[in-house]
């Protein structure tokens, strides 16, 4: 995992879906490793209010947009960062890339 990729998500969940509530709120994340594709997914997942994905795509932050730039340029292709969002629905981030370089 490229340093400071799960950083941002991380962050995010906190200063979106936790920071602005006075509620208790559920922050995961998860790992899993696929053996027949050899692919390492990584997930960051909220339960806060979400996102609608263009509002996503419109946003001016740069956490998420320089993870997927990183990725490519990193990765040439073999990697993806997958945004899961809906409102009302929690936000998940997931990213994906090869287990061995």
């Amino acid at each position: 995992m490229p340093a400071l990729t799960l950083q941002p998500l991380i962050e995010n969940s906190i200063k979106h879906a936790f920071n602005p509530f006075t509620r208790h709120g559920v922050l995961r994340i998860e790992s899993r490793r696929d053996l027949e594709t050899g692919q390492l997914t990584v997930t960051v997942r909220d339960d806060g209010p979400g996102a609608a994905p263009a509002t996503v795509a419109a946003s001016p932050g740069l956490g998420i947009r320089t993870i997927g730039r990183r990725l490519a340029l990193d990765y040439a292709g073999r990697a993806a960062l997958r945004i899961d969002s809906q409102p009302g629905a929690g936000f998940a981030a997931c990213v994906t890339l090869p287990a061995t370089p």
